[in-house]
């Protein structure tokens, strides 16, 4: 059923409120707490050779049926349903209704609630009367070690505020998703409640009906409070990040002493004039670091460089660095810009000097093709360039496949949303790439996933279910003229060398039935039209892999069915076509990953190992990738607009690119665990440019505790700090904290933690900073990208973690200042401020 972007958010009774939103599921929340994060549904073979159906990513219809009643209904192939969802007093009733409409075996696997694990943890379970205490850390290994205690017909979870009662008509397991390696279990810590093995059968409805009960205990909080404390001079607040950038990707050869360094005096010699992207190498030592006035040091610094022709794969560079000299030469431009942007790398800040190491370093990628896919969208110009110009190109990708179905084309009118790009800002995108050195790849998707082609309401009569439509029907000639116009448009305006056309999970939505001949006729008919549009317009063709791989073919994503119409597929792509190979599994061994890309191989196709977030999942198939000699390319999965707000809700996706450049170029071997440096912290640090003083710098600590460090900022221990949360510790803490300040300052610097784990990006609470003149700025402080639990090891993404806490630095207007107050966004979070230091403005 169509996807209805509608949330129903009901509260006539005051116990407990609850949404129904397509995806996601149920979400309850009671007294201001969060009692269920998520639900969902899905069928499947037995022993999970294959995938029918997920509510959780093929949408339903929802629908408010009065005050306390939501009803989502739910029809893909041989699966359809409706789950019915009522509140009655304190009770929440739901009843799932499951059909199925095929001779296939299939199960359903039923998620009846994630339960959010903070209001419960440290407390107990109780499975049909008998109760044990529940874990405090986290299990390790596969869902046998995460079960607490057999399946029951009645689940009561008791902790600190909360108890909630799960009955349901069919016995229940309850697993701890705390830190498990799933889709589920990512967004916050929760434990999974359901039934594993619901066995369907044709014709004959099965039917599940279950009841929650919450009791919450309402919060205490105390007054808000204000704290007027002298501020203390430190001569030290503000420290130089004197840390070894790691290498990444790790190089080829590199033979470098850090005790014997080059100091950086911006001063130059440069014996053979001024060498190409020599000015990015300045300008990019001025943003990471307060450069000396040229002058200042006496010394000039040699600088030769250039295009050399080494006989090595494109992107190939040499550095040499001595005791006064650079020399830096690379296999063509984008060699040569590889080798600056590793010199860039390499600088760190040593006894108040930028220094170099010495040494030499000479690397090459294993493989021409390192490539992210993006979306696009109204603020995907600005964005690109921001994460390619910070992280991606200095990380050596070079291509970028972009998926730009969402565009104005003159041929395709009527289809424009709010997330659609302009096609001269698209055109601006593609031309700043090539300026890059990265070539882009237009992916407009031309067979299933098509739901943009058919936006409000248009071309409904090329689809393959008009009712339901997702898949255009390549047997209507005027379905594949109007594709054939966009690519035709979207050539002539893009000028790209390869195309990609999609053609991945072509029948998910919208088939009556699994109809794998069908498909494979439909398959037949649209690939040797598109090998014409490509022939035609001269370019390379590019198609997603999962449709021609039967299971067994490969680890997963083999949505060919069976042997027979997988081979019957890969025959009718054109030879020498781009293969984007897509697997997902999380599995650090390469050796399963070999299969498919031999597969393609076969072919005389050219697979390109197509991985997605799951660290595991991108060592294991970059390197099949490389015992295979083919290319790379990470996906992301978060949205169909690209931009910054989606990227920090799902930041794993994005600090996972780090891993996906460092496998991609280098072929190293090292597992996860033991390479030398955290993904995420890694993408922060690139992606927030901050530029680090030489030596140390003074401000005003305000506390009267203990100094501590946190980050490169040293503060004074605030105690009483804390706002209102559920521990125990945090009884009658206020909602408001108001610390008085004085003077100017650049920036106000804050260390920051919280007592709970929460999704990530969810606001948890505001720091405003009010002037002696009345007016205010206001910093939401967001979970993950400001500040996290105590408990969290993950990196922050706009602060530098240390010892648990967060060093926050926030900007401040070159004004007197009054305050900084931090408010609680919600009773749970328990926010700390542990310390504030005012770093003063530059020279004053």
């Amino acid at each position: 059923m169509a996807v209805l972007g509608l949330l129903f958010l009901l509260q006539t009774n005051p116990s407990f409120d609850f949404e129904v939103q397509p995806n996601q599921g149920l979400t309850v929340t009671a007294k201001g707490i969060p009692i269920i994060r998520g639900s969902g549904f899905q069928y499947y073979a037995p022993g999970w050779k294959k995938g029918y159906y997920s509510s959780n990513w093929q949408g339903q219809s929802v629908r408010k049926i009065d005050d306390d009643t939501v009803q989502a209904t739910f029809r893909n192939g041989s699966a359809s349903g409706q789950v019915t969802y009522k509140r009655s007093g304190d009770k929440l009733l739901v009843d799932y209704t499951f059909n199925w409409d095929s001779d296939e075996p299939a199960e359903i696997e039923l998620n009846e609630g994630l339960v959010w694990v903070p209001p419960f943890q440290d407390g107990s379970i109780t499975l049909d009367g008998a109760a044990r205490t529940l874990p405090q850390l986290a299990p390790r290994g596969g869902l046998d070690k995460r079960l607490l205690g057999k399946p029951a017909l009645s689940t009561t979870l008791t902790g600190m505020v909360a108890k909630v009662t799960l009955t349901s008509s069919e016995s229940m397991s309850t697993f701890d998703g705390r830190k498990y390696d799933q889709d589920w279990a990512q967004r916050a810590p929760v434990y999974w409640q359901g039934i594993l093995d619901l066995p369907m059968k044709k014709g004959e409805p099965k039917r599940v009906h279950a009841e929650y009960t919450f009791d919450v205990k309402d919060s205490v909080k105390g007054a808000p409070k204000v704290l007027m404390i002298p501020p203390m001079p430190l001569a030290d607040a503000v420290l130089p990040d004197e840390s070894i950038p790691p290498l990444i990707p790790n190089p080829k050869m590199s033979i470098l002493d850090y005790g014997n360094t080059l100091t950086l005096t911006n001063l130059w010699r440069l014996p053979a004039g001024r060498p190409k992207f020599f000015d990015l190498f300045r300008d990019e030592l001025d943003r990471h670091f307060e450069m000396p006035s040229p002058g200042t040091l006496p010394d000039r610094v040699s600088f030769d460089g250039g295009m050399s022709e080494f006989k090595k794969p494109p992107g190939t560079y040499h550095l040499k660095i001595t005791k006064d000299s650079i020399s830096v030469y690379g296999q063509e431009a984008a060699g040569l810009r590889n080798g600056i942007y590793r010199l860039i790398q390499l600088a760190f800040v040593k006894d108040g000097k930028v220094c170099l190491p010495t040494g030499v370093i000479e690397d090459e990628p294993r493989s021409d093709f390192r490539g992210v896919h993006l979306f696009v969208g109204p603020k995907a110009l600005e964005f690109h360039q921001k994460l390619w110009t910070n992280v991606l190109r200095p990380l050596g990708f070079n291509k970028v496949v972009l998926q730009c179905e969402r565009t104005d084309w003159k041929a395709l009118p009527g289809v424009h949303t709010n997330i659609t790009m302009s096609q001269p800002d698209l055109v601006k995108l593609f031309n700043w790439y090539r300026s890059q050195d990265v070539e882009p790849i237009p992916l407009i998707q031309s067979f299933g996933h098509m739901e943009w082609l058919f936006a409000n309401g248009k071309n409904r009569d090329l689809a393959v279910n008009p009712d339901n439509p997702y898949a255009i029907d390549p047997r209507k000639p005027e379905a594949r003229e109007l594709v054939g116009n966009i690519w035709d448009e979207a050539i002539a305006a893009l000028h790209p060398k390869t195309i990609h056309v999609g053609l991945d999970e072509v029948d998910m939505i919208g088939f009556p039935k699994k109809d794998p001949a069908l498909v494979t006729d439909m398959w037949k008919t649209l690939l040797p039209f598109l090998g014409d549009v490509a022939k035609r317009n001269q370019v390379d063709l590019m198609l997603w892999g999962d449709e021609g791989l039967a299971p067994g073919e490969a680890v997963d994503a083999t949505n060919g069915t069976d042997e027979e119409n997988a081979l019957e597929r890969r025959k009718a792509i054109p030879k020498g076509s781009f293969i984007a190979d897509w697997h997902y599994k999380a599995d650090e061994d390469h050796a399963p990953f070999l299969k498919s890309l031999q597969t393609w191989k076969l072919m005389d196709l050219v697979p390109i190992a197509t991985t997605w977030y799951r660290p595991e999942n991108i060592r294991g198939f970059d390197v099949a990738a490389d015992v295979e000699g083919t290319g790379t390319l990470q996906t992301t999965w978060n949205g169909y607009e690209s931009n910054e707000d989606n990227m920090l809700r799902d930041l794993d996706q994005y600090s996972a690119m780090v891993l996906a450049a460092d496998y991609g170029w280098s072929a190293r071997l090292d597992k996860i665990n033991e390479l030398p440096y955290d993904p995420m912290a890694v993408f922060a640090k690139m992606y927030n440019v901050h530029q680090t003083p030489l030596t140390a710098q003074p401000g005003l600590a305000i506390g009267r505790g203990d100094i501590f460090t946190c980050g490169n900022i040293k503060f004074s221990k605030l105690t009483e700090s804390s706002l209102t949360g559920i521990l125990p510790s945090d009884a009658n803490s206020p909602d408001t904290l108001e610390i008085k300040l004085a003077g100017k300052a650049q920036e106000v610097a804050v260390a920051l933690a919280c007592d709970i784990e929460s999704p990530n990006a969810e606001t948890i609470g505001e720091a405003t900073l009010t002037y002696q003149d009345g007016t205010t700025e206001k910093t939401e402080l967001r979970y993950g990208l400001h500040v996290r639990a105590d408990s969290d090891d993950k990196a922050t993404f706009y602060g530098v973690r240390d010892k648990g806490r967060t060093c926050l630095r926030i900007p401040a207007q070159a004004k007197d200042l009054r305050s900084i107050t931090f408010s609680a966004a919600n009773r749970y979070s328990g926010l700390r401020v542990d310390g504030v230091t005012l770093v003063p403005i530059k020279g004053k």
